[in-house]
């Protein structure tokens, strides 16, 4: 006896939506409009979320939590406060993200990274001169 299979045409493929990436959550505290827009795209991209902060905004509930911040973006220098008394409160906020300084044209860029990764070497921290000289690091996943 001979079984007779009736085959019902398959549906088409519906081609699979790419996954979207949303938009990095991006801190900048303490950044000029000029500092901003002088950022390299691969640093700071176009469709990143910025907010703005001063150093007293920064805070466990602004940096820590399902809100916090995928970057911190600070100058090396501003009034008021330097990048190590920023580091120094990411590190006891105990902030997950990414941290880097950006600065104007420098020549010792390496000493810079070398002391604030020693000072916080659980934080995923860089920095970078806009002046192009200096590569950047990128923190290898554990």
């Amino acid at each position: 006896m001979t079984k007779i299979l009736h085959l019902q045409p398959r549906a088409p493929r519906m081609p699979m939506a790419e996954p979207t990436a949303r938009p990095p959550d991006v801190l900048a505290v303490s950044c000029s409009d000029i500092g901003i827009d002088a950022m390299p795209r691969h640093i700071l991209s176009p469709d990143a979320r910025l907010r703005r902060a001063r150093l007293g905004d920064v805070t466990a509930q602004t940096v820590t939590g399902p809100g916090a911040p995928d970057l911190i973006l600070s100058p090396l220098l501003s009034r008021g406060f330097d990048a190590m008394d920023l580091l120094t409160t990411l590190r006891e906020l105990r902030y997950g993200g990414r941290y880097l300084v950006v600065a104007p044209g420098l020549h010792h860029v390496g000493l810079i990274r070398w002391e604030m990764q020693s000072s916080a070497p659980d934080l995923n921290v860089d920095i970078v001169s806009l002046n192009g000289k200096s590569v950047l690091h990128l923190a290898q996943a554990a």
